[in-house]
This record gives structure tokens, sequence and C-alpha cells, in this order.
């Protein structure tokens, strides 16, 4: 992330695709356990269920809700400059980022309930 980081400030205007940056994710999320996890195999697999389960409620989310989530949760962009990679207001990046998070609530929980809601 360090590095990701660095060369976006080093390239402004730099324009960040939504499959690339979900490609990113999910192969980073893939690799990383922390290390007290790594001595328990149950936690592990755990933990891994966890991350596709997030991965598969990002998927299910509308594509302008999507990209704002993973700008801001994944790649760490400020409000900024999600509005200036996205083209909206920095209140609209506040708003869709707000609604996602729920969304993405509402679909782990019935995702793990085994029930779906028509909440979207």
């Amino acid at each position: 992330m360090c590095l990701t980081r660095l060369k976006r400030r080093a390239q402004p205007g730099k324009v960040v695709m939504l499959d690339e940056a979900m490609g990113e994710v999910e192969e980073t999320s893939a690799d990383i356990v922390p290390a007290s996890l790594n001595s328990r195999p149950d936690t592990e697999l755990l933990a891994k269920i966890e991350r596709a389960r997030v991965q598969a409620a990002l998927k299910r989310l509308p594509q302008n809700m999507r990209e704002i989530v993973v700008l801001r949760e994944f790649e760490e962009l400020s409000y900024q400059e999600i509005s200036e990679v996205v083209g909206v207001p920095v209140g609209t990046v506040m708003s869709r980022l707000s609604r996602a998070r729920a969304q993405l609530k509402a679909l782990l929980i019935d995702n793990e309930d085994g029930v779906r809601r028509n909440e979207m």
C-alpha cells in the first residue's frame, strides 16, 4: 500500500480503474493473514472465508457505490481524491459511501443469516 500511495502522489491525476483496483483487492486480501493467525489453520480458514464474503458482497453493490468503497477502504484515497477520480462533489462521495457501507452491512448480515432481504 505504501508504494501505491507514493506512485499515486508522484502521478497527480492518475486514473484508477475499478477492475484493476478490485483485482488488487482480491490478490492482496488473499495473501494477508496476520502473523498471529498463521499458527491456527482453523482461524486462517475463517479469515479467508470472511474475506470471500466481503468480496462477494462488494460485487453485489451498484458500480457507482462499489468504486467509492474500493477507492476509500482499499486504495485509501481521501474524499477529495475520490471526488476528483469519480468526477462528483465531495458531498456525493460521502453520501454514496455511507449508503454503500449500509448496503454492505445488510448484504453481509443477510449472507450470514442465509436470508436475502430486498433492502437495495
